[in-house]
């Protein structure tokens, strides 16, 4: 139902429309109306939960320990990564992660679209990926060097910000027939990044996750996400 300007706000503040939302959703609207692939659609979506992270933290103690022991590299400003672990990985409400519930107040979609959407989101898991080719104008080869997997992303503007042989520390994200890398992702220093693919590989062996078990490594993954970030930050 559309809101009148002297409507209460949809987000349950008590103010009137007009004083609230409305010049956010007026610029959401703006933004989904310049896009024009579901790739972007993802990602435009999949940006608008992240970026409200920071206000849901002081209501989960889970998230709040979690984030003490997140490596932030002296990050100035949000730290993408740990707001995506935050709400993917972590079983912080009754029914799982807490990005159901944000995709339901932050975005105005279908419930058919937000479940489709929190699902990509809920399968992804942060890893160690390299660039095995870089194809101007048309995307990204990667190798995940933590499961084994491959992938490209079809994403020009990726290609033109990785190289052959780069690692980066990220989370891809399965959209319906395309692969999706999302914003937030971090080179790895280029002298390191063999060391923190071997330490953390040898962190996974060391707790019974053959190169070969691809479900298990995931779900080690996804749990040890801040191991990951540490290793990989300071490599």
């Amino acid at each position: 139902m559309k809101l009148g300007r002297n409507d209460l706000c949809h987000c349950g503040s008590g103010k009137k429309y007009k004083r609230c939302c409305r010049q956010l959703d007026i610029q959401n609207q703006r933004a989904l109306q310049s896009i024009s692939n579901p790739r972007d659609w993802f990602i435009h979506h999949s940006q608008k939960v992240t970026s409200h992270m920071t206000s849901q933290l002081s209501g989960h103690a889970a998230i709040q320990s979690a984030q003490s022991a997140w490596s932030s590299d002296d990050h100035q400003g949000p730290d993408v990564l740990f707001q995506q672990h935050a709400l993917f990985d972590l079983a912080v409400t009754p029914t799982g992660p807490l990005v159901s519930e944000t995709i339901a107040a932050e975005c105005q979609l279908t419930d058919d679209e937000g479940a489709e959407l929190t699902k990509a989101l809920v399968d992804s898991h942060m890893s160690l990926l390299w660039v095995k080719e870089s194809k101007r104008g048309k995307g990204v080869r990667f190798e995940d060097a933590l499961t084994g997997k491959t992938f490209f992303v079809s994403s020009a503007d990726n290609a033109k910000e990785l190289e052959p042989m780069e690692v980066i520390l990220g989370r891809v994200c399965q959209w319906q027939n395309d692969t999706v890398l999302l914003p937030g992702w971090e080179k790895i220093r280029f002298h390191g990044r063999k060391q923190a693919i071997e330490t953390v590989n040898a962190h996974m062996l060391n707790d019974g996750f053959e190169v070969d078990a691809f479900d298990e490594r995931v779900i080690w993954l996804r749990r040890q996400a801040a191991q990951v970030a540490d290793i990989s930050r300071r490599a």
